[in-house]
């Protein structure tokens, strides 16, 4: 997993300078670290962990100044296709009732009649 930055327009970048960001961080956490609540970092590593945990750190008072670890894809289950009266495949969702039997949306208008 690599670390990313926030840009000013709200979109997120791979950094570039990551041990400087993580120096900015830990400059800022004896400060920051008490009015959220938890024990200051005092290394890298701690820094690294707690990123890992899906959470997210600003190291300047911009409101975009923010680091994160990239996040894991989305895994998303592939549709189940179904085979429908017409003569097509397509995904269970999307199969409609005719008068004809089953259709696709392609052909809904077709086998309605």
């Amino acid at each position: 997993m690599t670390i990313q930055t926030q840009l000013y327009n709200g979109m997120w970048d791979e950094a570039k300078n990551t041990e400087h960001l993580l120096d900015m961080v830990l400059a800022r956490e004896t400060w920051f670290a008490p009015r959220v609540n938890r024990e200051p970092m005092t290394t890298h590593e701690q820094v690294i962990n707690f990123l890992g945990t899906g959470e997210t750190i600003s190291f300047s008072d911009y409101w975009y100044a923010n680091i994160r670890m990239t996040p894991e894809p989305v895994v998303r289950p592939a549709a189940e296709m179904v085979h429908c009266s017409c003569g097509h495949d397509c995904p269970r969702s999307q199969r409609m009732s005719t008068s004809r039997g089953t259709s696709c949306p392609y052909c809904y208008d077709r086998m309605s009649n």
